[in-house]
């Protein structure tokens, strides 16, 4: 593998600048709920860590908004619409269902939320379908093109988290900071995430529980337990309590994993692996977990590129060697997106030890003949304190300033994120993750720890497309680091920046 110098990549110094991940982050009251739940889920508060600190959580382990009724029903008669994204297969996305015909948890939550709001709030909840225009669908129009053509239908708009950076450049949104009846300090928005959803200390964007994709595209590292009862290794539930479960230690579990089945000489489809992963995927993971970010932020708030951190390198030239030089990493899937088909079906096949596996497709390992289990991604050394969890990406709601009323679009999504805390989160965590795709409790406690900090870098969210899908993807694929790229990315990024800060300027005045 090709070393490489770091140079120091400097972002533009204009007073507005993108938000990065933290490297610390707080509880965002992951867990379940008590109190009467008319969804049946579980709603034990042994689940998951449940902060009473956090604003909004009463005495019967229930949230509350703490609007009166009267407050709440200052819209009565009104139709709120949203226009959310279709279902396209890797995440629920879209917000008003039917009443299920289904025992479904996550669905009969849906459908009762809805029928809450309506009658509470005494309005109309009505939801417009558009196709993602990550599909390529011509008919995707984006939040710009509906304010710019005068449509007032929308109260809030649904879109991936690029999208609501280029809505914010484009100044067609409203900050979360201008709805009155938004309160972020709630323990149902994510205090995980949220403070690095500004720009400016503006909270351009914000996520809470509602937002299923934010867990539906959380990453988890699946284990083949019959194939570390054929190296006669033990499960890694107690490493991972322990706080042993490190990159080296995942390094030693994974060591001579390569077998060439077929032989063939050539690490091919038919032969048994270490990791199973696609390409974009693996240097986020590892760089989340073991504590650092491809985008920082400083003490001005102003994002910068970090790969000229020592650690960050460190942790660079460590991955390439546990993939490449290790021999563990099968690169040679197929189809599938952020989770290959062919890495799932050889993953179900008893071919590699280790899978990465978005929560969203776990529910497609349920057939598998073979036992497997779920533990984080390893830390960087036992000194590291937490487990993190990476975010891929997200939806998130938008209010466009074409609306007829932003406070009114405020308080619904207020309404929804508490609602959503109470139920959906249970029937998420409790009934669906833990009580059916977890299969044993080892892996259940195992949901608690990963859930318990989650990892938004804009290197790889909202910039995925120069960072993450161009030139993270490249290095790994290659096998080297690039200076070229690295500056190539630089002016990339510099240039995307000063386009949506200066035009964010004009808009909002800062």
């Amino acid at each position: 593998m090709k070393r490489f110098i770091c140079l120091l990549l400097v972002i533009s110094t204009l007073a507005c600048m993108l938000v990065a991940c933290k490297d610390s982050k707080t509880d965002d009251g992951k867990g379940s709920s008590t109190g009467d739940n008319t969804n049946g889920a579980n709603t034990s508060a042994d689940s998951a860590a449940l902060d009473p600190s956090l604003n909004g959580l009463g005495a019967d382990g229930l949230y509350t908004t703490g609007y009166t009724a009267e407050q709440l029903k200052q819209y009565d008669g009104e139709t709120f619409t949203i226009r959310s994204i279709e279902d396209m297969g890797v995440a629920k996305w879209n917000f008003d269902f039917e009443e299920p015909t289904s025992e479904d948890a996550i669905d009969n939550v849906f459908y009762e939320r809805k029928m809450y709001i309506e009658e509470t709030m005494g309005i109309e909840f009505s939801e417009v379908l558009a196709r993602d225009y990550f599909s390529g669908s011509q008919d995707y129009e984006p939040v710009r093109d509906l304010v710019q053509s005068g449509v007032s239908d929308f109260d809030v708009v649904s879109g991936r988290c690029n999208e609501c950076l280029f809505a914010w450049g484009e100044g067609v949104i409203y900050t979360y900071d201008q709805l009155d009846y938004v309160d972020l300090t709630k323990g149902y928005w994510a205090q995980d995430v949220n403070p690095d959803l500004t720009i400016a200390n503006q909270q351009y964007i914000a996520v809470g529980a509602a937002d299923l994709s934010v867990d539906e595209f959380m990453f988890t590292l699946l284990f083949n337990k019959d194939i570390l009862k054929q190296k006669q290794l033990d499960a890694p539930y107690q490493l991972v309590l322990d706080g042993k479960w490190t990159i080296d230690k995942m390094s030693e579990y994974m060591r001579n994993s390569w077998d060439d089945v077929n032989s063939d000489d050539r690490m091919n489809e038919g032969d048994n692996f270490g990791y199973l992963s696609d390409s974009r995927m693996i240097l986020p993971h590892f760089i989340d977990s073991c504590g650092s970010r491809m985008v920082m932020k400083d003490s001005d708030d102003l994002p910068y590129l970090n790969f000229e951190d020592e650690k960050f390198y460190n942790i660079l030239v460590r991955t390439f060697e546990l993939m490449n030089d290790e021999q563990n990493w099968f690169n040679g899937y197929s189809g599938g997106g952020d989770v290959p088909t062919s890495n799932i079906k050889m993953f179900s096949n008893d071919q590699a030890m280790f899978m990465d596996c978005s929560f969203h497709y776990v529910p497609k390992l349920r057939n598998m003949d073979a036992d497997f289990g779920i533990i984080p991604y390893p830390k960087w050394d036992e000194a590291q304190e937490d487990y993190y969890a990476r975010v891929s990406y997200y939806s998130a709601l938008m209010v466009p300033n074409s609306c007829r009323d932003p406070q009114f679009s405020g308080l619904v999504m207020e309404v929804m994120q508490c609602y959503s805390q109470n139920y959906l989160t249970p029937a998420y965590f409790d009934v669906s993750l833990k009580g059916r795709e977890a299969r044993d409790e080892e892996s259940q406690a195992m949901l608690d720890i990963i859930f318990t900090h989650r990892a938004v870098d804009l290197g790889d969210t909202t910039f995925c497309d120069t960072i993450r899908d161009g030139l993270v993807a490249y290095m790994i694929n290659d096998d080297s680091i690039s200076i070229s790229k690295l500056t190539a990315a630089e002016k990339g990024l510099n240039r995307t920046i000063n386009k949506y800060i200066k035009g964010a300027q004009e808009a909002y005045g800062f």
